[in-house]
């Protein structure tokens, strides 16, 4: 049966966002405050946002907008979660004809965990903002492949209508894992910003610790077993027990090499996002050694429910001009 999450209805409040606990943009926030939304939307790609259409897009949501649309609704997400904005997800054809081509293999059934509670499938929605900027959506469900063993994370950021009017973003993220045991099969990136477009992918040979990617040179990368991908990390992390005191690392694997994700569980707190109020654990990630995916500096903090789900519901990222935030507005899950 399928739980569902409601939102209070004098709260009208996306995916991607969750990449901001595993990479911040090295962008400077001095000056414009919408450089602080450039950051926010540079996390869904790991890019820097053109200034000139947020300049112009936020004085005039100040000035402009309505109130009430600081927070969004639910017709919202669900018209930019609508398939036919997206690109199309490589084919399960495709995907066969790299492991040919590369003389691959895929790793299933390597490892077994405790059964998670998002492989039957789950759906976490979360508005992104900034103060009271509300800029757009994050939405991240999972399908399982029963007939493979294989999991699809599919993550989904988009503008909302005001945003999308001047500077219109639909990114597509999947990450296919393993389904007992959460590990990175494929992964593959689709961007579309304003005119940018841009595709990528890669594929996680387990068997050899190899990643290949679209980049011609060089012809893989080594990895570490059982290595996350971006997106995966996200979910493996969920399939830990960890309390306050607990520290926990996570290799995951970026652009071109691994890196070592440090993260400590701090403290027990109540949360109230407009999915409900929640007993969280928070956790804040860290970087080790070289090829730090984010500074020292970036004060990034995941609330993740107190219970078997973890399932984040408040990620913040203090910047200088205030703190950067994707919250939880509806969530769905079958049991």
């Amino acid at each position: 049966m399928y739980f569902i999450g409601a939102i209070p209805e004098s709260i009208a409040l996306n995916h991607a966002i969750l990449l901001i606990c595993l990479r911040s943009v090295k962008a400077s926030t001095k000056g414009f405050m919408i450089k602080n939304v450039r950051r926010l939307f540079a996390a869904l790609s790991f890019r820097t946002v053109p200034t000139a259409p947020f300049l112009a897009a936020t004085a005039l949501y100040f000035f402009m907008a309505p109130p009430t649309l600081a927070g969004g609704d639910e017709a919202g997400w669900k018209k930019a979660e609508s398939a036919d904005q997206y690109p199309a997800l490589y084919s399960d054809d495709f995907i066969d004809s790299l492991l040919e081509v590369k003389n691959a293999s895929i790793a299933r059934n390597w490892r077994t965990l405790d059964s998670p509670s998002f492989v039957k499938g789950e759906k976490l929605v979360y508005t992104l903002g900034w103060g009271p900027l509300h800029a757009g959506f994050a939405i991240l469900t999972t399908r399982p492949d029963t007939a493979d063993g294989e999991l699809s994370i599919i993550g989904k950021g988009a503008t909302n209508s005001f945003f999308s009017s001047f500077y219109k973003v639909r990114d597509c993220f999947r990450t296919i894992v393993d389904a007992r045991g959460i590990y990175p099969l494929f992964f593959d990136q689709h961007i579309r910003e304003g005119n940018f477009r841009a595709e990528r992918w890669d594929l996680y040979d387990q068997v050899d610790n190899r990643v290949f990617t679209e980049r011609k040179k060089p012809p893989f990368y080594r990895n570490k077993p059982f290595a996350q991908s971006l997106l995966s990390c996200v979910y493996y992390v969920r399939t830990l027990s960890f309390a306050p005191g607990d520290t926990l690392r996570v290799d995951c694997f970026v652009d071109t090499m691994c890196h070592a994700v440090v993260m400590k569980c701090m403290e027990r707190k109540i949360i109230a996002v407009p999915a409900g109020a929640f007993d969280c654990l928070l956790v804040k990630p860290y970087l080790v050694g070289k090829g730090r995916v984010f500074s020292k500096k970036d004060d990034i903090r995941v609330w993740f429910t107190d219970d078997a789900y973890k399932m984040p519901v408040l990620i913040e990222s203090k910047i200088t001009w205030g703190t950067l935030y994707a919250r939880l507005i509806w969530y769905s899950r079958i049991e």
